[in-house]
């Protein structure tokens, strides 16, 4: 709204307003993006969560259970070091310790 304003009254020329609305777009998609990765990674993880718990007994499928937990964090981190190439700016991911961090 702000930006419409200044562009009517003059304050910024017409270039300046398309460029302040393209970049506008690009962080917008950029962030969509990364919420859609980390709902996949939030998503999967509390289902592979659930087999572990429903596996109460089950050793062996605990242990599976972990590393697919380990395979969805190295996709999850592919993914996002997709968008880092892409949109060559500071993308979240996740550590060793489950924490997202800023590379």
């Amino acid at each position: 709204m702000k930006l419409r304003f200044e562009f009517l009254v003059k304050n910024i020329t017409e270039a300046q307003y398309r460029q302040a609305l393209v970049k506008r777009e690009k962080k917008l998609e950029k962030h969509r993006e990364i919420r859609a990765i980390l709902t996949m990674l939030r998503t999967t993880m509390l289902d592979i969560l659930w087999q572990a718990v429903r596996h109460t007994d089950d050793h062996d499928k605990k242990l599976e259970c972990v590393d697919m937990l380990h395979k969805l964090r190295d996709y999850t981190n592919e993914a996002l070091d997709t968008l880092r190439k892409r949109y060559s700016n500071k993308i979240p991911r996740v550590n060793e310790h489950w924490r997202t961090e800023l590379v």
